[in-house]
């Protein structure tokens, strides 16, 4: 079965999960709808929050950023 890497930061720290594609694209589109950035094996995703699992099917790894705001 096919997994892929997905690291999630967030201001306590990080953590690396391992998980099946269709998990991942839930995973992915939670973590987006509350304004993380989503980069998918070093590219930055637009429409993240829609990602679906055939979205993955090339990735090797995600990682998910909080946005950044610059102001």
């Amino acid at each position: 079965m096919r997994m892929i890497t997905v690291q999630i930061a967030d201001k306590s720290g990080h953590a690396t999960l391992v998980m099946a594609p269709a998990a991942a694209a839930v995973e992915i589109r939670n973590q987006a709808r509350a304004g993380a950035w989503v980069f998918a094996d070093g590219q930055l995703l637009s429409g993240a929050t829609q990602l679906g699992v055939s979205d993955l099917a090339d990735v090797d790894s995600v990682r998910v950023m909080p946005g950044l705001v610059g102001g």
